[in-house]
């Protein structure tokens, strides 16, 4: 069998590899707790792009296959999974 002759490069050994928080949860219920319930929700899915950035999106309806967006978040958070910035600006919308 053949030796692999490729080099190394900037490989992390598997003890030293950076722990990443996924936020996602913490994220879904950080917006519900901010924006208010809106009614008719259905779902707030937050997708995690990149470390410490999401996308989140509210869908509303009376059902499934009603359901709209009512709004969409592009979020950064810190290695903690605390809200940095988020744009649009999270603020309260439902009371």
């Amino acid at each position: 069998m053949a030796k692999n002759t490729f080099p190394r490069l900037n490989q992390v050994e598997p003890d030293e590899q950076p722990i990443l928080i996924d936020a996602t949860e913490s994220l879904r219920n950080h917006i519900l707790v901010t924006l208010g319930r809106p009614k008719d929700l259905i779902r707030i899915d937050v997708v995690r792009l990149w470390p410490n950035t999401y996308r989140a999106n509210l869908l509303v309806g009376k059902s499934f296959d009603q359901a709209t967006f009512a709004h969409s978040y592009f979020v950064t958070t810190t290695d903690a999974g605390k809200v940095v910035t988020s744009v649009p600006s999270l603020s309260n919308v439902y009371a």
